[in-house]
């Protein structure tokens, strides 16, 4: 027999030995993995407190584990679900210690994930506690220096196909599917990067932490709807979509910058609507010394600046700047979702100017701000066949749906007993209520623009709505023409009719209606049964005091007020009624038409 053949059948037999290993090897892993599956469902329920339910557990070739059917959960809620999910370990490492570790990890790459992610009232996200991994198997875990070492960083990988998105705050739930996510994360190099698509929908993260933190965000085309559930501005969010990009940096000294553009666009029905954005920013620490840019609905463009002023008494400087600002072109750039109530929408109205104001950051929190420049007043020129102002200049029968959904309605004028003229409403009970509900009532057009800075102010530093910024005018629109739905198409909505109404109606008229409409409690509209249920008298007969407190409850009409309520209300209200009383001396109201 020649060498060559010996060679050749030494070759043969080698690999027959070696297929032969490789396959007892591979029989001996997969029944050595199938036994894990108990103890690392155990292993996962001890360390991060979850549930974990597995269909299968097998091994997958040459370097990892495939699980199939995977369900993890807390308190009775499924937190993920996935119909197969891989996991990639550094084999090696794993044999050196002979111990699952969640730093064997190399990568994980799911099949048919499903994510239910649920944020408390408190606003925190309802998610296991985390917690020190621990190792599963011999007495080293992999990724540790034998010994008690340094921690080795190693990188991951992170796949995910078909992945489902179910969002609930208590704003309400949402469904969101997206073809595919990636991610990878380098602790060494300290870079990640994470990737998501789904049908048009795109989004990229960039970032680095050294030398310098950097953050890049790139996204085309993604829907903002899950900014739903987090704001109780009820935007129209469910068919807008935004395009751009974003860089922030951070250097080693603590300076921190900022670069954004971008554009936000709905599609059909709401294809008129482009919105472009740039932004710059710059700082120190986790305060930004100036934030400017520009703003562009359709045509119309505002430069904007936010600038910190640090010496003396911090205040932050707001300028917006309308090089040639049309309110007609505005409103024609802007969706009819906007405002659906209002299909024959005209307004007219100019702004070539700065407008400038100043809010202190530090107490006691006082604004300022007026616009210099070139204006001509916005004005409503129509708003549909629904809304006829016009006819509130007699009386008129007001028709209405309780708090409970029940229709009603309220004849305001003469013929109604309880009517009340401006001529007859004491002078004290109009002061208590533009003391507690709008102190500019008499000197404004319907809207305040000092409320809406001292109200945004308030919201921001509380970090919730604490404050609102109705007017009176405001609140009628509201009431005559609107519905209780707290939506941004009715506060847009709500802005115009007050305009309308300022436009049609004096002050006195407008007062007029409003108290003689306004909810008192439950099934008490208007002054007069207001003051005949609270305190068995007529509204001449109120006391200051007794005003005080009827317009104290307008913000809250449906709390559970007895009757004869004033020696029942806390010690604050107490408080907060000598605050009125005190500053209704201060008011000056006109005197009734005609006079």
């Amino acid at each position: 027999m020649s060498l060559t053949n010996r060679r050749w059948i030494a070759a043969v037999v080698f690999l027959s030995l070696l297929l032969v290993v490789l396959t007892a090897t591979y029989a001996l892993v997969r029944r050595q993995v199938k036994n894990w599956q108990p103890r690392l469902v155990e292993y996962v329920r001890l360390q991060y407190g979850v549930d974990c339910e597995l269909s299968a557990l097998d091994y997958a070739f040459p370097d990892g584990l495939r699980a199939s059917g995977l369900r993890i959960a807390m308190a009775n809620r499924p937190l993920l679900e996935a119909a197969e999910a891989t996991f990639r370990i550094r084999l090696f490492r794993f044999l050196k210690h002979r111990s699952l570790h969640p730093r064997l990890l190399k990568s994980l790459r799911f099949q048919g994930l499903k994510l239910h992610l649920r944020r408390l009232p408190s606003g925190e996200w309802f998610l296991p506690a985390p917690g020190v991994p621990s190792r599963l198997g011999g007495d080293t875990p992999g990724g540790h220096a034998a010994g008690g070492g340094r921690t080795t960083a190693d990188h991951i990988r992170i796949s995910i196909r078909d992945l489902a998105l179910d969002i609930t705050t208590s704003r309400g739930s949402l469904q969101r599917r997206y073809d595919r996510l990636d991610a990878a994360y380098d602790p060494a190099a300290q870079t990640g990067r994470l990737s998501l698509h789904g049908g048009t929908e795109k989004m990229e993260i960039d970032f680095r932490a050294e030398p310098e933190r950097r953050v890049t965000i790139k996204a085309d085309a993604l829907g903002l709807q899950p900014l739903l559930l987090f704001t109780s501005a009820g935007l129209p969010l469910d068919r807008v979509f935004l395009r751009g990009h974003a860089e922030f940096r951070e250097s080693p000294a603590g300076e921190i910058a900022l670069q954004a553009a971008g554009e936000i666009f709905a599609r059909a029905p709401d294809e008129a609507l482009n919105v472009r954005l740039t932004m710059g920013g710059s700082g120190i620490g986790a305060g930004w010394n100036e934030i400017r840019g520009e703003l562009t609905f359709g045509g119309e463009k505002v430069l904007y600046s936010f600038r910190t002023d640090r010496k003396g008494k911090p205040v932050v400087r707001i300028s917006l700047v309308f090089p040639d600002f049309s309110f007609e072109r505005f409103i024609a750039a802007l969706p009819r979702s906007f405002y659906p109530h209002l299909p024959e929408l005209q307004v007219t109205g100019h702004l070539r100017g700065v407008f400038a104001a100043t809010v202190a950051a530090a107490p006691p929190y006082r604004t300022a701000g007026g616009f210099t420049g070139e204006a001509t007043p916005l004005r409503v020129l129509a708003l549909g066949p629904r809304i006829r102002i016009g006819e509130l200049k007699k009386p008129f029968r007001h028709t209405f749906r309780t708090a409970e959904g029940k229709p009603a309605a309220i004849f305001v004028g003469p013929e109604n007993p309880d009517f009340i003229p401006y001529a007859a409403i004491p002078p004290r009970m109009i002061r208590a209520v533009i003391t507690a509900e709008d102190g500019g009532f008499f000197r404004h057009r319907g809207i305040s623009i000092n409320q809406i800075i001292e109200a945004t102010a308030d919201n921001i530093r509380a970090g919730r709505v604490v404050r609102g910024a109705s007017t009176i005018t405001m609140q009628l629109a509201k009431n005559l023409y609107l519905s209780r739905e707290r939506t941004f198409s009715r506060k847009f909505e709500e802005l115009f009719i007050t305009l309308a109404l300022e436009q049609e109606l004096s002050k006195q008229r407008i007062m007029e209606i409003y108290l003689n409409i306004i909810e008192w409690g439950e099934g008490i509209y208007g002054l007069v049964p207001a003051a005949r249920h609270y305190f068995r008298k007529s509204p001449g007969e109120l006391t200051d005091r007794e005003c005080a407190f009827l317009a104290s409850i307008i913000a809250r009409p449906t709390d559970d007020w007895p009757e004869d309520p004033l020696g029942g209300v806390s010690a604050g209200w107490q408080q907060y009624l000598d605050l009125i009383v005190r500053k209704m001396g201060e008011k000056e109201i006109p005197a009734p038409e005609g006079e």
